[in-house]
């Protein structure tokens, strides 16, 4: 293996689940609060650039590998292995007003796929060296390889096993150290039947009281019956698991139930499934401020590309936009637990973005037709802690932490995880 640049990033990932067993109670600024947080204005230049890169990635043409937008700029770097096929040349010739960088990429992007796999099976089946401690693997947008993402700076015996890895797997390896650690927390109000996306829920059923968010309405794909798509790690883990029933914070209205059986739990994506009372879920997610009663209609499914503009509707802390995406779909290793297509984003401006208590909540961006939004995915986490912040819908006697990065699922792998719909 080259000796490749170690970058190191400094940050702590939290799970926004939040519970009053773990967090004693603190005086909250109230300058935090964010009662909403308008959606963002998209230029011309960036829905034109956006528009074709998201139909370059769901072309699922052969020789694409990766590409790395510029919005702004009316400019995609797209990187391709072997020759263009004349579906995507005639893609690419119907396109006037965004410039497209063709450029060779090193690897196949099947071959990329394949060395993230190998790599996962070695996490999973205990393979790796005892003191090597992987967090990411990621496809480079560029097509040059893997990058591996480390929770700590490997020793001697690591690096070597790192370059044993680079040979088995003949792909280029780019290795950087992220020393975060996964804490998990615990953390509108009053939603009737159909249930909404980006509801706020306590559980009623776990041993101490814990907080989280309604991601989206669902329907199966082969029972066609109506769910709600959350976090996983909102529910308890374990052997011996009684069913949970979610209910609203404020009124105790009970949303639904939520069982420990696999068919409810889809832990390679972070997401579980709760039936509804009822039985009845609505198509739109609440959209706007931590109090708000404003919905708007969830009509498709977006791809997650770097550089895309997000918003987080937070169960707890309400609607945040101006999100940039800044690392797509990667893999994130916990241990031995893996979780699948994991998505990075922030403002650039680094303020706060999520809060505890927002696991679950759903992830947006703009709708391809007026007053509509797509899905992006499910809240799984945040990183580089504010500190305390307002209360929002928790109990006062409850801490609250906020964050500036978000971590989501991308919500097109979470649907196909779970064979679900949306609603």
């Amino acid at each position: 293996m080259k000796h490749n640049t170690i970058r190191k990033v400094i940050a702590v990932l939290f799970l926004l689940t939040l519970g009053n067993s773990i967090n004693s109670a603190v005086a909250m600024e109230s300058s935090s609060k964010v009662e909403d947080d308008s959606s963002q204005y998209h230029s011309a230049a960036y829905l034109d650039t956006q528009g074709l890169a998201e139909k370059i990635l769901e072309g699922n043409y052969k020789e694409y590998v990766g590409m790395i937008p510029e919005q702004e700029n009316r400019i995609i770097n797209l990187y391709v292995f072997g020759s263009i096929s004349s579906e995507l040349s005639d893609l690419l010739k119907s396109n006037t007003s965004v410039a497209v960088s063709i450029n060779p990429a090193a690897y196949s992007l099947k071959t990329l796929k394949d060395g993230e796999r190998t790599v996962t099976s070695y996490v999973v089946e205990g393979k790796i060296p005892l003191g090597l401690d992987l967090k990411f693997t990621h496809v480079n947008d560029d097509g040059s390889g893997l990058t591996i993402t480390l929770k700590s700076n490997p020793s001697k015996e690591g690096n070597e096993w790192l370059s044993e890895l680079e040979r088995i797997l003949q792909i280029h390896l780019d290795i950087k150290v992220d020393e975060s650690e996964i804490v998990p927390l615990e953390s509108r109000t009053s939603d009737v039947s159909p249930w909404h996306g980006g509801a706020f829920y306590t559980l009623i059923g776990s041993n101490s009281q814990s907080f989280c968010s309604m991601g989206f309405g669902v329907v199966s794909n082969t029972t066609n019956l109506n769910y709600l798509l959350t976090a996983r790690h909102c529910f308890p883990t374990g052997t011996g698991l009684a069913d949970e029933f979610p209910e609203t914070s404020q009124t105790g209205n009970t949303i639904g139930s939520w069982s420990p059986a696999s068919y409810y739990n889809y832990p390679s994506h972070d997401i579980s499934l709760v039936y509804p009372s009822g039985s009845n879920v609505s198509s739109y997610v609440y959209d706007g401020g931590y109090s708000t009663s404003n919905t708007t209609k969830v009509a498709s499914v977006a791809s997650n590309i770097v550089g895309g503009s997000i918003c987080v509707n937070g169960g707890n802390s309400g609607r945040h936009c101006g999100l940039t995406i800044t690392a797509g779909p990667s893999t994130f290793y916990n241990g031995s637990k893996v979780i699948f297509d994991v998505v990075s984003a922030q403002r650039s401006d680094f303020t706060i973005v999520v809060a505890a208590g927002d696991s679950g909540s759903p992830v947006t961006s703009t709708g391809l037709s007026a007053n509509t939004l797509r899905g992006n995915g499910i809240v799984y986490g945040g990183t580089n802690l504010q500190g305390p912040c307002s209360n929002f819908n928790t109990p006062t006697n409850v801490s609250v932490d906020c964050y500036r990065t978000l971590y989501f699922t991308d919500l097109a792998s979470d649907l196909a995880d779970s064979h679900m719909s949306l609603k």
